[in-house]
């Protein structure tokens, strides 16, 4: 016992006066439940000397309803608290009794603090951390919808940039080391690698511990961000080493990095779902990249958008050239995705110089979808002595590039194209893709069709239990609807794939709606189908299938009859998709085709726009704008779009009357009038601003987004006092609002408040919004005063170079 009493360590729990800001809403109701006010404000002085208030006792002033209430802790002052709007009975016993209900106050926000912190670490515990987490994605997803009307593609007003990143660290071998060398040496071991990570922990993370997990939540953090923070963190706690002093042995530290972004890394439907349930969902996907470092031998951490590109492999080789493959819809893996096969030992980047083993081994599509595997087809041999198989690496075979067309590649194959399914008779993927190539040649125009199966229509049965029987019955239907033309194959476990030569689009689709009638009817099952008719703009005819599957995921949004095809919308869905993931640049020539497809699709028009005001395209951005405006004088997201332009452009007479006419179709739109109020300020017109502030506070959602800006009028009217009560407002409906922590920094730091806490405050503000001058000056200001004068130069260097 002695041994284990000598490695175990546990932080001490203590609070500070920053925990008194990051609380503040568990304090103010602490403080409500004796001492009742209207509003309230902390203030953080260095010392009470020279000031009537005392730390044990408060100072009432009935005349102006306040109370100054001192906030100590084990005879520490720890701030001070304000209330306005009090009452209070029996001042002169007050005045004693106040401070000393206030410490138990401060004792509750310390119990509260313990509960939620891990302690073996002192950092967040499993439950804080997914509160946070959950409080930031719903921050991002504010900014990513910001208007009053759900739906609207518009742009923000910017708290930051809308973002979040999830680094998670995994100590691969605590049980391992519990087991053999007992819990408390794998306590220490814990405590040691939370140690090394401390470092590496910018401003604005919060980093919590989870079971054999370490997690830090970057707010507006970049997958770059969390790469390089992985990367560090790996190398030093790595280093950790542990001896047990029983044995003598030596223990290290075997750590997996991962990370997830949000909302990159996650799609569709799932922005629907709870917040709290995405925070889950988020975390999962950082640990399945964790998993899949260590799976590549946890040399580098893996991000979770790089797994379905670069962290698939092989596990089972199956009979009729099937093989089962570790990816599945957990990684967001769909049917009729391709990847490229390449030998374990060998560098899909082609570094391997041995020519006579070439590294590439194959191409497979994935057939069926499971939640961590999925069934995939060959279809095609690079060498077929040298077949695919266990433990061959995959990478994904991109839509915009990679092989141009590959089954003109293997059209000739012997006796492929004769592989039918037994059950529906149709052709393998493999074979099909072969016998389209040849056919679609001697064809002007063409159809090609995706058709989903997704289960009974009552929701009573799952669509795998007779997967195969339902799209036999389909099968037998679609050759009766598309007529005997119609070339089938099976492109999934419950999806087949129809190629329509000769047809329009017009004939194609009366006849695909029909074919989706007809399976709901007869069959009782639920159909998707996404159709591409060629030609189409400037695709190529091996274009036809990714089409397809772009359209199936464009009806799959629609009601029923859930029937897509491949126009201007799919092109605008597909582009969405591309800007949810970061891909400004892939977007913006999505977007492009989508106009190209159709110049009256104002939606595509206007998230061209926004993607170009993103990249600081400011003129370009106006311009569509304007467009979507003149084409659409009715259209409110337009307007406000171009009176945002215009803001940035400082053409304020523009942006006044796009703004106006905003308001003039939709009365409650918030952001319009906080621009509006963003104006007058601008040209002085205080008065006018602050009814502009204050009716946006009185629409729904405006109250917490409109403290900040009424705080910066109070400063500017010098109502210091004011600004900070709005202040810490804002800062409870935001605490990553970076400019709210800008301006409290600079109150506390001119109103002689501890610079340690204006320095906390001007460090957030400024790791949030790394690109704002004034930030890292206010930083270099609070440095000077807490006497880091290396630090204050460095911070005062980054704001000269900006």
């Amino acid at each position: 016992m002695k041994a284990a009493k000598d490695i175990f360590f546990s932080p001490k729990v203590t609070l500070t006066r920053r925990d008194l800001i990051d609380f503040e809403p568990v304090l103010e109701d602490a403080m409500a439940g004796f001492l009742p006010f209207e509003t309230y404000s902390l203030y953080f002085p260095q010392t009470l000397e020279g000031q009537e208030l005392a730390p044990d006792r408060a100072v009432l002033l009935p005349d102006e309803r306040k109370a100054l209430v001192p906030l100590t802790l084990d005879a520490e002052l720890m701030g001070v608290f304000v209330a306005r709007g009090a009452h209070v009975q029996a001042p002169r016993t007050m005045e004693r009794l106040l401070p000393q209900v206030a410490t138990l106050c401060l004792e509750k926000l310390l119990l509260y603090k313990m509960g939620i912190t891990d302690p073996l670490t002192g950092l967040a515990n499993g439950r804080r951390l997914l509160e946070t987490l959950a409080r930031e994605i719903r921050i991002v997803r504010d900014c990513l919808r910001p208007a009053s009307r759900p739906g609207t593609a518009e742009l923000p007003e910017p708290c930051y940039r809308a973002r979040l990143a999830v680094a998670l660290l995994r100590l691969d071998n605590l049980e391992r080391v519990n087991h053999a060398h007992g819990f408390p040496l794998g306590d220490a071991l814990i405590a040691r690698t939370a140690e090394a990570l401390a470092p590496h922990l910018p401003p604005q993370a919060v980093a919590g511990r989870k079971d054999d997990c370490f997690v830090v939540c970057l707010p507006d953090g970049s997958p770059g961000q969390a790469r390089r923070l992985l990367e560090a963190a790996m190398a030093d706690m790595a280093e950790v080493r542990l001896a047990d002093t029983l044995t003598g042995e030596r223990v290290r530290a075997d750590i997996s990095g991962g990370f997830a972004a949000y909302p990159r890394d996650m799609e569709g439907r799932l922005f629907e779902r709870p917040v709290a349930e995405q925070a889950r969902m988020l975390l999962r996907k950082a640990k399945k990249a964790a998993q899949v470092c260590r799976e590549n031998g946890g040399r580098q951490p893996f991000g979770f958008s790089q797994i379905l590109g670069e962290g698939g492999k092989v596990v089972e080789s199956l009979p009729a050239e099937r093989l089962v493959v570790n990816l599945g819809r957990e990684v967001d893996v769909r049917e009729g995705q391709r990847f490229l096969a390449w030998s374990p030992d060998a560098d899909p980047a082609g570094t391997n110089g041995d020519r006579r083993s070439p590294a590439y081994k194959g191409e497979l599509i994935v057939m069926e979808t499971g939640e961590r595997q999925s069934l995939a087809e060959i279809i095609h041999h690079a060498d077929p002595a040298w077949p695919i198989g266990p433990g061959d690496r995959l990478t994904l075979l991109s839509e915009r590039g990679g092989q141009a067309d590959p089954a003109a590649r293997d059209a000739g194959a012997n006796g492929d194209e004769a592989k039918r399914d037994p059950l529906t008779g149709l052709y393998s993927y493999r074979a099909f893709l072969r016998r389209w190539t040849r056919e679609r040649e001697n064809c002007a125009r063409f159809a090609l069709a995706l058709v989903r199966l997704e289960g009974d229509v009552a929701g009573a049965d799952d669509v795998h239990a007779n997967a195969g029987q339902r799209a036999a019955e389909a099968a037998d239907l679609a050759a009766r609807v598309l007529g005997e033309k119609a070339l089938g194959g099976r492109h999934g476990l419950g999806s087949l794939i129809y190629f329509v030569p000769d047809a329009d689009q017009a004939g194609a689709m009366r006849a695909f709606n029909e074919l989706h009638r007809r399976i709901g009817e007869e069959l009782g099952v639920e159909a998707v189908i996404g159709a591409y008719c060629h030609p189409f703009l400037n695709y190529r005819m091996a274009d036809a299938p990714d089409n397809a599957r772009k359209a199936l995921e464009y009806a799959a949004l629609l009601p029923p009859p859930r029937v897509g095809l491949f126009d201007s919308l799919a092109v605008t869905i597909s582009a969405d998709r591309l800007f949810s993931r970061g891909d400004l640049y892939g977007a913006i020539e999505e977007y492009k085709i989508a106009l190209l497809a159709d110049e009256g699709n104002n939606l595509a028009r206007n998230s061209l726009g926004i993607c170009q005001a993103r990249l600081g395209r400011l003129l370009e951005a106006r311009n569509l704008f304007e467009e979507a405006v003149r084409r659409d004088p009715a259209d409110v997201m337009a307007l406000y779009n171009l009176g945002f332009a215009c803001h940035k452009l400082a053409e304020d007479d523009e942006a006044r009357a796009a703004y106006l006419r905003c308001l003039e179709l939709q009365p409650g739109h918030l952001f319009a009038h906080i621009r509006l109020g963003r104006l007058a300020e601008r040209a002085g017109d205080l008065p006018a601003a602050r009814r502009r502030y204050e009716t946006a506070a009185a629409i729904e959602g405006g109250q917490g987004i409109t403290r900040r800006y009424l705080a910066r009028l109070a400063l500017l009217e010098g109502d210091a006092e004011g600004a900070r009560e709005l202040l810490h407002q804002a800062l409870i409906h935001d605490p990553r609002d970076a400019a709210s922590l800008h301006l409290m920094a600079k109150i506390c730091l001119d109103a002689g408040d501890d610079p340690e806490v204006a320095e906390a405050f001007a460090r957030q503000s400024a790791a949030l919004s790394p690109a704002n001058k004034a930030f890292w000056l206010e930083l270099a200001r609070a440095c000077e005063a807490t006497g880091k004068t290396a630090d204050a130069s460095a911070a005062m260097a980054k704001a000269m170079a900006l």
